[in-house]
């Protein structure tokens, strides 16, 4: 953050406006950016205060980040006068400050925007304690090496890739270069095991078809074992210039 920027922040936060308002005329841009910026919130809230419920609205809007306490009790006010916009935002800021406790008062009062919130937090309180139970039961398979279960429980959680790293650990663990294969050709989370395994075997006819096939990893592999085995200039040819459609590694 630069000086002028540091000052004009402090001269906002410390009501010093008369001060930034100088700054601004001087040519300072981001005081003049902060002027504007509080003569917009001073200009909604003496309309807010006259009872001009969309200004409140407006103003709850701006001011939802900074001081959430206030735009809810703004929104609040609008939303008890029966301003429909109000009680959809204000059941929105609940939401985003976790506020469970004002959302279900204001349910069981029948604001039909808080009990649909309401709701939808306590289906995502429950998708979550779903998805733990089912990573702490994917971690106990893969400690007790249970393959085929774990990888019945990763099937029917295609969207856990906590789980499904449990069982791309676990393969690999066990040298199983085709269950990896398997699980490589559904989700790109299985494919830097098999490409590490087949390395490890040895099978780098295997990897260079992987490299053929668009493997992120493979030709990384490819080229860290061609260095290993003293193969750096093709290595370096490798890593500048990538493959020909022949599958060759290109000279240029």
């Amino acid at each position: 953050m630069n000086p002028s920027t540091v000052l004009s922040t402090l001269l906002e936060q410390s009501g010093r406006i008369d001060e930034l308002r100088e700054l601004a005329a001087a040519g300072d841009w981001f005081a003049a950016n902060r002027v504007e910026w509080y003569d917009r919130k001073a200009d909604l809230r003496n309309r807010a205060q006259a009872g001009d419920e969309s200004a409140a609205i407006e103003l709850a809007f701006l001011l939802k980040d900074d001081m959430p306490a206030d735009a809810a009790a703004m929104l609040t006010s609008a939303a008890d006068a029966g301003n429909v916009d109000a009680t959809r935002f204000l059941a929105d800021l609940l939401t985003d400050l976790g506020d469970v406790d004002q959302l279900r008062s204001r349910a069981e009062r029948g604001d039909s925007a808080a009990a649909a919130a309401l709701a939808n937090l306590q289906r995502q309180q429950e998708d979550r304690q779903r998805e733990e139970e089912g990573r702490r039961l994917a971690s106990q398979l893969a400690a007790e090496g249970c393959v085929d279960k774990l990888r019945a429980h990763v099937d029917a959680h295609p969207n856990d890739l906590v789980s499904a790293t449990y069982l791309d650990d676990l393969l690999y663990h066990n040298a199983d270069v085709e269950g990896l294969r398997a699980l490589g050709d559904a989700e790109t989370y299985g494919t830097s095991n098999l490409i590490n395994l087949l390395v490890r075997q040895g099978r780098i006819e295997e990897v260079i078809d992987e490299v053929h096939a668009g493997n992120k990893w493979a030709k990384t592999a490819w080229a860290n074992w061609l260095r290993a085995t003293g193969q750096h200039p093709l290595a370096d040819r490798l890593d500048r210039y990538g493959i020909l459609p022949d599958g060759t590694i290109a000279e240029s």
